[in-house]
């Protein structure tokens, strides 16, 4: 089969079967429109075979990365940046640690990452995914509408919790927008955090 589109392909084995490392590496050869991979695997070691695999094979490749958590270090080891969720929240942020880190700025690019590893967890599992995301993306004055996906009473009640956690994020990272939404304090915060990783395994 022909197209005349470039094609990016996606590995989220959560969502669907994973698509090894050798399998990449063969469409990428025989396939001159497969131009690039998004990993959402959240596996670094895999990642780094896959530079290490496609690079030598097809140089132009690109290499992208789908966690927020591992922009920064998959940057570090080669990679060309990522599509991530947080991005539709927080772009500035997230924009910040790719061009710092072109300009050699990485004690700023490590600043940044470890600033978002909190708001990425609470966006991640205030819900099921992407409803952190939508209600984050709420609170900086988006409309993302009503979820398609069913959400009980009770799922309703804690996203509303934690949206109003994530609100006190945004506001720390310098997103004021946010802050009429704020009205727990940072230990609440810690504490909110502590009790969802309890929770959630």
């Amino acid at each position: 089969m022909e197209t005349k589109r470039d094609i990016l392909l996606y590995n989220i084995p959560q969502f669907a079967n994973e698509i090894p490392v050798e399998v990449i590496r063969r469409l990428a050869a025989d396939c001159p429109r497969i131009i690039g991979t998004k990993d959402s695997s959240r596996d670094m070691p895999r990642f780094l075979h896959t530079i290490n695999v496609l690079r030598k094979t097809r140089p132009d490749f690109s290499l992208l990365i789908g966690c927020e958590e591992i922009l920064y270090p998959s940057l570090m080891m080669g990679g060309d940046g990522g599509t991530i969720a947080s991005s539709g929240v927080v772009p500035e942020p997230i924009v910040k640690i790719y061009n710092d880190f072109l300009a050699g700025r990485h004690d700023d690019c490590r600043r940044v990452q470890f600033k978002l590893l909190e708001l990425i967890e609470v966006m991640l599992k205030a819900g099921n995914f992407p409803e952190g995301f939508r209600a984050g993306a709420a609170l900086r004055g988006f409309e993302p509408g009503p979820s398609r996906q069913p959400i009980s009473e009770k799922e309703k009640g804690f996203l509303a919790e934690m949206q109003e956690r994530m609100a006190c994020l945004l506001k720390e990272c310098g997103f004021p927008e946010a802050a009429r939404e704020c009205s727990v304090s940072r230990t609440d915060v810690a504490s909110m955090l502590a009790r969802i990783n309890r929770r959630i395994p």
